[in-house]
């Protein structure tokens, strides 16, 4: 009876460890502003990227987020009236191609990458613009002509004139036949379906302002660091903040 007690533990720890080890998705994310002295206009520079190499039957896919948030350092602000806000439809900008829908509204470009679950399969190579929108960005993800654009629609929430946060709702990009079903991929019985998965995303914004209205300023002050952290939900209820520092000056 002791054996087939200890060899039942054995088999449980091997299953848990397997399962720790397939839900190993390593995830990386720095942000700086343009800008290092405090109380000026500027852009911000933003790179994250995930991975799984355990999960080698779905093409070292990570695992999927849902929402990606931004709390920017104490003291920064934000004005979306520093520049032209964009007003185009999602169905507007796909029609026009993301850019020619609203040129003056363009704060920044960058690149991306998606993860397809076929193993062996290439990641698919993506561009990015960032448009100025009411209280937020909009993000014109075109992997073409291999498939259809993603956009995302981040909103600026919490106090815009002291440390605001941008979140960013990520959707499930489903694979057919599966669809979107209450922000997961499920096919027609209700099985899991698969998805493409954003694996890298870098952007790059400018300094806008207009009249009195900047649209990033840095913190009012500088005590040799400022703090961005991003927090992370994942499609699996999972979660996971980052930390990332960038030095400033005061004058």
């Amino acid at each position: 009876m002791r054996k087939l007690f200890i060899g039942a533990l054995v088999g449980v720890l091997a299953l848990a460890v397997a399962a720790i080890a397939i839900a190993d998705t390593q995830q990386t994310y720095t942000q700086s502003f343009s800008q290092k002295k405090a109380n000026r206009s500027t852009g911000t520079s933003f790179v994250t990227e995930s991975s799984d190499a355990s999960n080698t039957a779905n093409n070292s896919q990570p695992k999927s987020v849902r929402v990606f948030n931004i709390k920017f350092p104490a003291g920064s602000a934000v004005d979306s009236k520093g520049t032209v806000e964009c007003k185009a439809t999602d169905d507007q900008m796909i029609q026009a191609g993301g850019k020619p829908a609203c040129k003056k509204s363009v704060v920044g470009a960058g690149k991306a990458r998606v993860k397809l679950p076929v193993p062996g399969s290439a990641d698919i190579a993506a561009t990015v613009t960032a448009f100025d929108a009411k209280k937020g960005l909009v993000l014109y993800v075109d992997p073409s002509p291999i498939a259809q654009p993603i956009i995302l629609r981040p909103k600026f929430k919490g106090n815009l004139k002291n440390g605001p946060t941008l979140s960013t709702v990520v959707p499930p990009n489903c694979l057919p036949p599966a669809t979107n079903q209450g922000g997961q991929c499920k096919k027609q019985d209700g099985s899991a379906g698969q998805e493409a998965i954003l694996s890298h995303f870098d952007l790059k914004t400018v300094p806008k302002k207009k009249g009195k209205h900047v649209l990033i300023r840095t913190p009012k002050k500088c005590k040799g660091t400022w703090l961005f952290k991003a927090t992370l939900k994942y499609a699996d209820g999972s979660s996971k903040s980052i930390k990332s520092l960038m030095a400033c000056r005061k004058h």
